[in-house]
Formats: structure tokens, C-alpha cells, sequence
């Protein structure tokens, strides 16, 4: 009888421990789901404060890692906080790049103060508003694959309208008329897109000529071999050019290298540029 009634002692001692063990983790889960954390570096513009929603602690310390380079860099600031944390929680969802970039200006801060710069705005093919949109007839077929020479023509186009233009759009506006399998965009895409959106184009092979516009306030869209700026022919726009040093947004810029934050050596774009567009409005 003493043995039955341990027994049950025991049994209920275990019922009792495993709902402890329940509510415990139910209630860890709740305190994890509902937490919201504000990050920012001390001495940081308010700009680059972001309230970053429901992060695990590996994501944090991602978000901490991208506000802390964005802070010591000053040279690109979010226009929108929420976009900010969006885009981090987007890229622990799909695996595509955290998009903290997206919707950004070029800051002026003092590392580079003094150079003249046009405030293009960086847009990334991999943006998963339009990353999957179609574009090509290649195995990529898609914006994320191909759409370099598309999205750079969405920041020219962004940077006169004064809004963000959708590569989206302009991706289905060209369909395939200059579209070359498996080699991307052709050149008769850059003057044929001047001529439907109505802007004036210029078209250059020397580098220091297509330089001069830069120096007049007209973007330059590049198309480059394979080598420094990327391992496979690809299209950026140039927004500076100062003391042998040039500034781009690249449309496949994942933010890691910070490529379109600093300026590159002038011999790196005249040894891989292959022809600029300057674009200028009518």
C-alpha cells in the first residue's frame, strides 16, 4: 500500500515538473515573439536608430553589425527606419540580402565633404519588390539575374522623377527588344529607354569624356568587363567623380562590401569600363 502511494506521489511530482517545464518555454517563446529592441550606437544620428521587431539573437547581432558599419561609414543614410528592419527580417525569411540599402541617399558626411556628388538614389536587383519580376529569356529570367543594366536605368530614372521608379516597369517595358541570351542587356537598351522616357543621351567609349559629364551634374550608367567591380560583365551608374576617385551605385551591391560607399581608383573603371551613357533631361 506504502508502494502504490509513493508511486503516485512520484507520478504527480513528474505531471507537476513537466507543466513547470511547459509553461517555462511557453512563456520564454511569448517573451521572445513580443520583444522589441532598440539599437543604436552611442553617438549615432537618430537616422540610424532602428527599433528591430521580434529578432532572435543572431539577427540582432546581424542588425548591430550593419547599424554599427552604416554609422562609422556615414556615407549612406536610410530615408526609412521601418524598411530598415523590414529587410533584415525579409532576408532572415528568404535568404535574399537584408535591404537596408534600398530607398538611400548619398550622405554628406566628412570623409567626403568636399566631393560633389549626385544623389542617385541605390536601388538593388535583388529587392524582393521586384527581384522576381521577369526579364530575360535565359535560365535566369528574372530581375534578381539579369536586371543590372534595368535597375541602374530605374536610379537614373528615380533621380529626375524625384520618386522611386519601380524596375519592375521598365523591365516590361523592354521586354526582349534588347535583351541578348545568356549575355544580358544589350547597348541599344540605354539610348532606346532615353528616347521612351525622354531624356537626352550621350554615349561614350573614353572614360575621362563620360567623366566630364559627371563634372556638368549628369548621371553616367557603365557597363564593365569582369574583374575588381564584379566577377561577371555587369552595368552600374557613376554618381561622383573627385581626385581620381569614382563613386557608383551598384545595382548588386549586398551591402557587405560597401562598393557603392566608398570611392575606387580611377584605373580600376578605365581598365574594365566598356561604354558610359550620360543621361541628362530634355
Amino acid at each position: 500500500m506504502a508502494k502504490k502511494k509513493s508511486n503516485k506521489m512520484l507520478s504527480s511530482i513528474m505531471v507537476v515538473a513537466l507543466l513547470l517545464v511547459v509553461i517555462v518555454a511557453f512563456w520564454q517563446l511569448v517573451s521572445k515573439e513580443s520583444n522589441s529592441i532598440i539599437v543604436k550606437e552611442e553617438g549615432a544620428s537618430d537616422l540610424f536608430t532602428s527599433e528591430v521587431v521580434n529578432q532572435d539573437e543572431e539577427a540582432l547581432v546581424e542588425t548591430e553589425i550593419i547599424v554599427s558599419q552604416l554609422n562609422n561609414l556615414r556615407t549612406y543614410e536610410p530615408i526609412n527606419i521601418l524598411e530598415f528592419s523590414r529587410g533584415v527580417n525579409q532576408y532572415k525569411q528568404t535568404g535574399f540580402i537584408p535591404l537596408f540599402i534600398y530607398d538611400m541617399k548619398p550622405y554628406r558626411n566628412q570623409k567626403i565633404a568636399n566631393v560633389q556628388q549626385i544623389e542617385v538614389p541605390l536601388l538593388n536587383q535583388q529587392d524582393y519588390r521586384w527581384a522576381f519580376d521577369t526579364y530575360g529569356d535565359d535560365s535566369g529570367r528574372i530581375i534578381a539575374a539579369n536586371g543590372c543594366g534595368i535597375v541602374s536605368l530605374a536610379m537614373i530614372d528615380s533621380y529626375f522623377k524625384g520618386s522611386i521608379t519601380d524596375p519592375g516597369e521598365i523591365a516590361a517595358w523592354a521586354g526582349l527588344d534588347h535583351y541578348v541570351t545568356y549575355a544580358g542587356s544589350a547597348f541599344t537598351l540605354y539610348p532606346a529607354f532615353a528616347e521612351a522616357y525622354n531624356y537626352e543621351v550621350k554615349e561614350f567609349y573614353d572614360f575621362y569624356e563620360a567623366m566630364e559629364e559627371i563634372q556638368a551634374g549628369n548621371p553616367v550608367v557603365v557597363a564593365i568587363n569582369p574583374g575588381y567591380f564584379s566577377s561577371v560583365g555587369h552595368v552600374m551608374v557613376i554618381r561622383a567623380y573627385e581626385d581620381g576617385l569614382v563613386y557608383i551605385n551598384d545595382p548588386n551591391d549586398d551591402g557587405s562590401s560597401f562598393a557603392s560607399s566608398i570611392g575606387h581608383d580611377e584605373a580600376l573603371m578605365i581598365d574594365e569600363g566598356i561604354a558610359y551613357w550620360a543621361f541628362s533631361e530634355q
